[in-house]
Protein backbone atom coordinates (compact mmCIF):
# COMPACT_ATOMS: atom_id res chain seq x y z
CA UNK A 1 0.00 0.00 0.00
CA UNK A 2 1.36 3.19 -1.29
CA UNK A 3 1.10 6.01 1.46
CA UNK A 4 -1.59 4.45 3.46
CA UNK A 5 -2.18 7.45 6.03
CA UNK A 6 -3.71 8.89 3.05
CA UNK A 7 -4.73 6.12 0.79
CA UNK A 8 -6.36 3.82 3.26
CA UNK A 9 -8.91 6.20 4.37
CA UNK A 10 -9.87 7.31 0.71
CA UNK A 11 -10.32 4.07 -0.18
CA UNK A 12 -12.98 2.82 2.79
CA UNK A 13 -14.46 6.84 1.99
CA UNK A 14 -14.88 6.03 -1.54
CA UNK A 15 -16.19 2.52 -0.81
CA UNK A 16 -18.49 3.20 1.69
CA UNK A 17 -19.90 5.82 -0.64
CA UNK A 18 -20.25 3.87 -3.35
CA UNK A 19 -21.82 0.39 -1.19
CA UNK A 20 -24.47 3.11 0.10
CA UNK A 21 -25.01 4.70 -3.30
CA UNK A 22 -25.90 1.07 -4.94
CA UNK A 23 -27.81 -0.07 -1.91
CA UNK A 24 -30.37 3.56 -1.92
CA UNK A 25 -30.47 2.97 -6.01
CA UNK A 26 -31.43 -0.76 -5.73
CA UNK A 27 -34.39 -0.07 -3.39
CA UNK A 28 -35.18 3.01 -4.73
CA UNK A 29 -35.80 0.72 -7.73
CA UNK A 30 -37.94 -2.12 -5.94
CA UNK A 31 -40.10 0.50 -4.54
CA UNK A 32 -40.48 2.39 -7.90
CA UNK A 33 -41.56 -1.29 -9.67
CA UNK A 34 -42.80 -3.73 -6.76
CA UNK A 35 -46.00 -2.62 -4.53
CA UNK A 36 -45.63 -2.99 -0.76
CA UNK A 37 -47.70 -6.52 -0.35
CA UNK A 38 -45.64 -7.97 -3.56
CA UNK A 39 -42.35 -7.68 -1.79
CA UNK A 40 -44.14 -8.80 1.01
CA UNK A 41 -45.21 -11.88 -0.56
CA UNK A 42 -42.05 -12.74 -2.04
CA UNK A 43 -39.41 -14.82 -0.87
CA UNK A 44 -36.52 -13.05 -2.88
CA UNK A 45 -37.49 -8.99 -3.76
CA UNK A 46 -34.42 -9.13 -6.23
CA UNK A 47 -36.19 -12.19 -8.44
CA UNK A 48 -39.32 -10.73 -8.25
CA UNK A 49 -37.95 -7.17 -9.32
CA UNK A 50 -36.28 -9.13 -12.21
CA UNK A 51 -39.74 -10.74 -13.51
CA UNK A 52 -41.29 -7.47 -13.54
CA UNK A 53 -38.51 -5.67 -15.16
CA UNK A 54 -36.27 -7.89 -17.36
CA UNK A 55 -38.76 -9.95 -19.34
CA UNK A 56 -36.94 -13.14 -20.67
CA UNK A 57 -33.69 -12.35 -18.86
CA UNK A 58 -35.23 -13.06 -15.64
CA UNK A 59 -33.20 -16.20 -15.20
CA UNK A 60 -29.62 -14.02 -15.13
CA UNK A 61 -31.32 -12.47 -11.36
CA UNK A 62 -30.49 -15.79 -9.14
CA UNK A 63 -27.27 -16.17 -11.39
CA UNK A 64 -26.07 -12.57 -10.27
CA UNK A 65 -27.34 -13.36 -6.55
CA UNK A 66 -25.49 -16.86 -6.80
CA UNK A 67 -22.23 -14.79 -7.96
CA UNK A 68 -22.67 -12.63 -5.74
CA UNK A 69 -22.70 -14.62 -2.34
CA UNK A 70 -19.94 -16.57 -3.30
CA UNK A 71 -17.82 -13.48 -3.98
CA UNK A 72 -19.09 -12.58 -0.09
CA UNK A 73 -18.10 -15.70 1.16
CA UNK A 74 -14.77 -15.17 -0.21
CA UNK A 75 -13.81 -11.85 1.18
CA UNK A 76 -15.14 -13.17 4.35
CA UNK A 77 -12.80 -16.81 4.26
CA UNK A 78 -10.39 -14.13 3.58
CA UNK A 79 -10.50 -11.79 6.07
CA UNK A 80 -11.48 -14.25 8.77
CA UNK A 81 -8.64 -16.56 8.26
CA UNK A 82 -6.00 -13.39 9.75
CA UNK A 83 -8.88 -12.96 12.22
CA UNK A 84 -7.86 -16.45 13.52
CA UNK A 85 -4.87 -16.26 12.99
CA UNK A 86 -4.27 -13.44 15.07
CA UNK A 87 -6.65 -14.90 17.86
CA UNK A 88 -4.59 -17.80 18.02
CA UNK A 89 -1.40 -15.49 18.07
CA UNK A 90 -2.95 -14.20 21.49
CA UNK A 91 -3.69 -17.54 22.93
CA UNK A 92 -7.79 -16.73 22.27
CA UNK A 93 -7.75 -19.96 19.74
CA UNK A 94 -5.93 -22.78 19.74
CA UNK A 95 -2.03 -21.94 18.77
CA UNK A 96 -2.05 -24.73 15.50
CA UNK A 97 -4.03 -21.88 13.88
CA UNK A 98 -0.91 -19.37 14.31
CA UNK A 99 0.93 -21.21 11.76
CA UNK A 100 2.20 -19.36 8.48
CA UNK A 101 2.99 -21.31 5.86
CA UNK A 102 6.26 -21.01 4.68
CA UNK A 103 6.15 -20.86 1.12
CA UNK A 104 3.18 -18.04 0.67
CA UNK A 105 3.45 -16.86 4.16
CA UNK A 106 -0.13 -17.10 4.69
CA UNK A 107 -2.12 -18.20 7.53
CA UNK A 108 -2.77 -22.01 6.15
CA UNK A 109 -4.31 -23.49 8.81
CA UNK A 110 -7.05 -20.71 9.54
CA UNK A 111 -7.97 -20.72 6.07
CA UNK A 112 -8.46 -24.37 6.28
CA UNK A 113 -10.62 -24.12 9.11
CA UNK A 114 -12.26 -21.29 7.72
CA UNK A 115 -12.77 -23.78 4.39
CA UNK A 116 -14.25 -26.34 6.59
CA UNK A 117 -16.79 -23.79 8.51
CA UNK A 118 -17.79 -22.17 5.42
CA UNK A 119 -18.69 -25.68 3.68
CA UNK A 120 -20.81 -26.52 6.52
CA UNK A 121 -22.29 -23.40 6.96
Amino acid sequence: LVNPNRNLPLAIMISLVTVISVYLVTNIAYLAVLTPSQMLQSTAVAVTFAEHTMGVMQWIMPILIAISVCGTMNGATLSLSRLFFIGAKNNHMPMFMSMIQYKYLTPASSLFIIMCLSLCF
